[in-house]
């Protein structure tokens, strides 16, 4: 039996084409968890490497992923588009965030919400029995 035995699984190396792989998903965005996973690599892989640069004892690979690291988690990528805003405000809902719960509600129900026809324009008579209506259907 193999009670007691642990074997580990070599990892693959931490290549170059790894290493693009994560710096692309930080530029995107991305967490550096769900970073991690896209490369696929280590989140200890990535830390040592940033550690061994800050040191000053990290190989020249070491020092050129730490900088291209640090500049992807610190330089802004731009404004995020309304579907960007929804899926990070629906995953905070998913992990409990009553915030987000709150502000997707909101959003929902506004788009639910009928929108006011807009005012006809072909002719001088459909305006003026659009706007007159308009004034009928307010509360006095």
């Amino acid at each position: 039996m193999l009670a007691g035995i642990v074997r580990s699984v070599p990892r693959p190396p931490f290549d170059a084409a790894r290493q693009d792989r994560l710096i692309e998903a930080l530029e995107r965005g991305e967490s550096i968890a769900a970073a991690c996973r896209f490369a696929p690599c280590s989140k200890d892989t990535i830390y040592a490497w940033r550690r061994a640069a800050q040191a000053g004892r990290a190989t020249p690979e070491q020092a050129a992923f730490a900088d291209r690291f640090n500049r992807a988690t610190t330089t802004p990528t731009g404004r995020l588009s309304e579907s960007d805003l929804l899926d990070l405000l629906e995953r905070a809902a998913r992990r409990g965030s009553v915030p987000a719960v709150k502000v997707l509600l909101e959003e929902r129900r506004r788009k639910a919400e009928p929108v006011e026809p807009s005012v006809p324009s072909s002719s001088g008579s459909e305006l003026i029995d659009a706007l007159a209506a308009r004034r009928r259907a307010r509360p006095a």
